[in-house]
C-alpha cells in the first residue's frame, strides 16, 4: 500500500500580509502626526514655563533693590547704584548661572537682549529708564506678550506725560515716544 502524505502548508497568503502592513501603516501615520503634535505642545508649555521663570526671578532680584540697597543682585551688581543694571549683565547672569535653554534648539539659550522672534526664545529689553519688559513670542496666539518691571531706578516725571505707543511691525515690537507738546524734566529720587 502506498500512502499518500499531504503536508497542510501554514503560512500567511500575499494579500493577508497586505492587510497587515496596511493596517501598520495607518497606525504609524497617525502616531507620528499624534507624536508631532505632542513634541510640540511640550516645546511651547517649556518656552512659558521659561518665561514665567525668568519673570520671577528677575522681580524677586530687583526686588531686593526695593527693600535694602545694601543688597547685590546678579551676583555683582550694587543696589546702591544711581544707575540700573544694563540688560546685557542680566542677560549674561541667566546665561551663565541659571542656563535657560531654548525647547526648540538646545544648543541656544532660552534668553536675548533683543527680539523674541526665534520660537523659544525670550527677550529682556529696557523700554526706558527703570524699566524693563520681558517678552516671549507665544506662536499659539502669533503675539509677543509682554511683562514690564518697574524698579526704584524709574525717574519721577515733574513735568507732563510722555506716553509710549506699543507698534507692532511683524514680529519685532518698537515703541515710539508720543510729544506731548510741553518739555518734560525728569528728576531722579532716592529710595
Amino acid at each position: 500500500m502506498i500512502f499518500k502524505y499531504t503536508m497542510k502548508q501554514k503560512g500567511f497568503t500575499l494579500i493577508e500580509l497586505l492587510v497587515v502592513l496596511a493596517i501598520i501603516g495607518t497606525l504609524s501615520a497617525v502616531g507620528v502626526v499624534a507624536y508631532n503634535g505632542y513634541t510640540e505642545t511640550a516645546k511651547l508649555k517649556a518656552s512659558e514655563a521659561n518665561f514665567k521663570s525668568i519673570n520671577n526671578y528677575l522681580l524677586a532680584e530687583l526686588t531686593k533693590c526695593e527693600a535694602d540697597s545694601a543688597q547685590v543682585i546678579f551676583k555683582q551688581f550694587s543696589c546702591s547704584s544711581n544707575t540700573e543694571p544694563q540688560v546685557s549683565l542680566i542677560t549674561n547672569f541667566f546665561d551663565q548661572s541659571l542656563i535657560y535653554k531654548n525647547p526648540y534648539n538646545l544648543n541656544k539659550s532660552a534668553l536675548v537682549s533683543s527680539t523674541p522672534c526665534p520660537s523659544g526664545q525670550i527677550a529682556i529689553t529696557k523700554k526706558s529708564q527703570g524699566i524693563y519688559s520681558v517678552n516671549f513670542f507665544s506662536p499659539t496666539s502669533q503675539q509677543i506678550i509682554t511683562n514690564t518691571l518697574y524698579t526704584k531706578w524709574v525717574p519721577v516725571n515733574t513735568g507732563s506725560v510722555t506716553t509710549w505707543t506699543q507698534v507692532n511691525t511683524g514680529c519685532s515690537v518698537t515703541w515710539t515716544q508720543v510729544n506731548t507738546g510741553s518739555n518734560v524734566n525728569w528728576n531722579n529720587v532716592g529710595p
